[in-house]
């Protein structure tokens, strides 16, 4: 309720000591009675504080007690006649200072009379807000059933609330607004800020220097890196209570959307399944083209494929698999399945759709810039994820091969949130090896250079960073001897007891290739 409307009932009588007349529209939220001089612990922005002065001495003890009201937010101060007759002069100054509404009360009315008529207004205020809430509830729920999109709902609500309203996903795929889209630089700071927050409500800073909060969208289970987000303009803490109910409401309906765009988004997966399959096995290019002809792709244009995992998480092979989906869907239709391992696949264009400048981000490119949005919501997981390079129906299969590889280059460093590696970084031999499982790249380097490692730990030969240097030189004993520092003998020397050691012969292409990739592994 209104500090005017308190004011004005009739059977308190309460006489205004000073208030500005616009102070009168300030919110009473709940009536505190104190007599403490120092009542800071108790107080919550909104109150409507009683006192009877008990806590008054001398004249300095009312600027103490207003300056804290006021620091607390207090709504109004409302003083009992009993103890002096009259409210001193110096309480009335101290809240002039403070631009703090002060107000008398006769002797003859309870402080209790005045906490009864503002209960009972406020219990009437809940339960009028209550039956609102439950219209508008059921007059939402009433529009999913219908099958209203959800850009209705949004722009409807938001015209009630008088705000503008904004639902984006976890990649930053905004699904619904109100008026316009969010400029790129504050699409980053709204995600970066709703992944990384550790609560269901937050608040963020845009370009322009405006605030929005933030509403959760996702139920108390779901992984933060599947979310959607509701974002409001403006604070939450100065709205009217009905602003915040009416976010509150539309971002439990936008749950129910955020199910069923799930199912969209993985409509495809068993096409998927039965396509990855093919590719696997090298079927013929006519039969995959069909599948892909099913799901809307043509087999005459380029495509994409990106495989994705979060390591070492098999309970999180849904929200992988739905992590893809939702960065995909930035600009295509996800085609995303399983392999057999339960990986996250998908097939999509490599150009996209409507694109008519080439300098424009590629289909792989907008991929990753959706998954590093992301990345913070999975944090301390790791999603490793390889895309292949832009090829044709026909090479389709070395396509998913070569993303398998490029997934597992990606999780060789470690770390948390999301790992990226394209086709194009498999692109040497030694890069192609780490893909191999780290126990045979171990049994590799140890039957080529085993006998070479010990010698050097047992008589510190210097054999390794010679060979390794010879090499590196293309195998010249000149540039060796002044890389290594030692003379032209000492080198020859050693490359003839490296040979022994290895039984590998650096005259020959094969055996430096082996010593080469060794190397490189170590």
């Amino acid at each position: 309720m209104r500090l005017g409307e308190v004011v004005a009932a009739p059977g308190l009588r309460i006489k205004t000591l000073y208030c500005d007349p616009d102070m009168m529209a300030r919110e009473v939220r709940w009536v505190y009675t104190t007599d403490l001089l120092h009542p800071q612990r108790y107080l919550r922005p909104g109150q409507l504080v009683l006192t009877q002065m008990m806590w008054r001495r001398k004249a300095a003890d009312s600027e103490v007690f207003v300056a804290a009201l006021a620091e607390a937010g207090t709504t109004a101060l409302m003083a009992g006649d009993s103890l002096y007759g009259y409210v001193p002069e110096d309480l009335v100054a101290a809240c002039r200072r403070h631009h703090l509404p002060l107000f008398s009360v006769p002797a003859d009315v309870s402080f209790a009379a005045v906490t009864a008529h503002v209960s009972q207004a406020l219990a009437g205020a809940r339960l009028a807000r209550l039956q609102a809430s439950l219209r508008r509830h059921l007059e939402l729920l009433t529009d999913v059933h219908q099958g209203r999109m959800l850009n209705e709902l949004v722009e409807r609500t938001a015209a009630q609330m008088g705000q503008q309203l904004w639902i984006v996903t976890a990649t930053g795929r905004q699904v619904a607004t109100s008026q316009g889209l969010l400029a790129a630089d504050d699409l980053e700071l709204v995600t970066e800020r709703a992944v990384g927050a550790s609560s269901d409500r937050f608040q963020v800073t845009i370009t322009d220097g405006s605030r929005l909060s933030g509403f959760l969208v996702a139920g108390p289970d779901d992984h933060r890196a599947t979310a959607w987000f509701l974002f409001v303009s403006g604070q939450r803490d100065s709205w009217d209570p009905v602003v915040t109910e009416m976010a509150q409401e539309l971002s439990v309906v936008a749950g129910l959307y955020r199910a069923r765009d799930l199912g969209q988004l993985l409509g495809w997966a068993d096409t998927t399944e039965r396509l990855v399959k093919l590719l696997d096995a090298d079927s013929d290019p006519t039969e995959i083209g069909v599948y892909l002809r099913q799901a809307g792709l043509r087999p005459d244009q380029k495509l994409v494929v990106a495989i994705a995992e979060i390591v070492d998480r098999p309970d999180l092979r849904d929200v992988a698999r739905w992590v893809l989906a939702d960065a995909v869907a930035h600009h295509a239709q996800p085609l995303v399945g399983v392999d057999a391992q339960g990986r996250a696949v998908v097939v999509m264009p490599a150009e996209v759709e409507g694109q008519a400048d080439p300098e424009e981000a590629s289909s792989v490119d907008r991929l990753a810039a959706a998954l590093r949005r992301v990345g913070p919501g999975l944090v301390p997981d790791l999603l490793r994820v390889g895309t292949s390079r832009p090829v044709s129906v026909v090479d389709l299969g070395g396509a998913y091969r070569f993303a398998q590889y490029g997934m597992q280059l990606a999780g060789q460093q470690g770390g948390s949130g999301v790992a990226l590696s394209a086709g194009e970084d498999v692109s040497t031999a030694a890069r192609l090896l780490l893909t191999v499982p780290g126990e045979l790249r171990r049994q590799f380097v140890e039957s080529v250079l085993g006998r070479l490692l010990q010698y050097d730990a047992r008589y510190g030969g210097q054999l390794l960073p010679t060979l390794s240097a010879y090499l590196e030189t293309g195998c010249s004993w000149v540039r060796t001897a002044e890389l290594t520092h030692v003379h032209l003998n000492t080198v020859r020397y050693r490359i003839a007891r490296i040979e022994e050691l290895t039984d590998r012969d650096t005259g020959v292409t094969a055996d430096r290739a082996d010593l080469y990739l060794a190397l490189k592994l170590i």
